[in-house]
């Protein structure tokens, strides 16, 4: 009678967890699309520049198991354009990377529609914005419709793997703002593997060592020993 009631009580477990994670799972897929049009405060016309379009809190993947590389997101077309499937009821922020606009944030996003978005000038001055009706010369470089894979492995002067090193796509932001760099981290072994923009650019460093910068062109593996900071430059 014991082991029935035992065997009884288990299966009550089992089949509860499981329909409490096909809930959770069918939650997790139900999605709704957002589309719309970007344009600037008294103008009319779209935003200049690489405009980030993130879904606050979801992350496209996660290094050593819990810790956020990039949100998942997407860009906004040179026509001020933009579309994006998220999770019901989540939250976008459309972010300019270089200071030209404030940031905006949409919640509690629903169901499928269409937003039609005004950003304004920004206001900050640390640091100054970027020049407001033209493109820098590396900004000209960056397809937003094209990835490339850059990996590789990072490790101190002496050789020994570098853990916990960041590798960031300068030109692409994360939900924070002021804007954070999307980036993930070397692994234990000074392992990294990233899906990056072609012609952006890449910046891998570390607390007390010096920053690396290139620009992503093709599939690239990418092996660095990193050098202290030279506190005497």
């Amino acid at each position: 009678m014991k082991n029935s009631l035992q065997l009884l009580i288990k299966t009550i477990l089992i089949i509860t967890t499981l329909m409490l994670s096909g809930a959770n799972y069918a939650q997790k897929k139900e999605k709704v699309t957002i589309t719309g049009k970007v344009t600037v405060k008294d103008t009319g016309k779209p935003p200049i520049g690489i405009i980030t379009v993130i879904e606050k809190g979801v992350a496209d993947y996660l290094v050593d198991g819990n810790e956020i590389g990039t949100n998942r997101h997407t860009f906004v077309e040179k026509d001020g354009s933009f579309k994006f499937t998220i999770n019901k009821g989540g939250t976008i922020v459309i972010q300019d990377g270089y200071n030209r606009y404030m940031p905006r944030t949409l919640t509690k996003l629903d169901k499928t529609q269409t937003i039609d978005v005004v950003l304004s000038p920004s206001k900050r001055t640390s640091p100054p914005p970027y020049p407001a009706n033209q493109l820098t010369d590396f900004e000209k470089k960056i397809d937003i419709h094209k990835r490339i894979k850059i990996s590789g492995k990072i490790s101190f002067p002496d050789g020994k793997p570098m853990k916990d090193a960041t590798i960031g796509q300068v030109d692409v932001f994360t939900e924070k703002v002021p804007g954070n760099c999307a980036h993930i981290f070397s692994d234990k072994n000074g392992k990294y593997d990233y899906t990056v923009l072609k012609g952006g650019r890449i910046v891998i460093g570390a607390h007390g060592y010096e920053i690396l910068e290139f620009t992503a062109t093709k599939d690239t593996v990418i092996t660095v020993k990193m050098m202290k900071v030279n506190p005497f430059k």
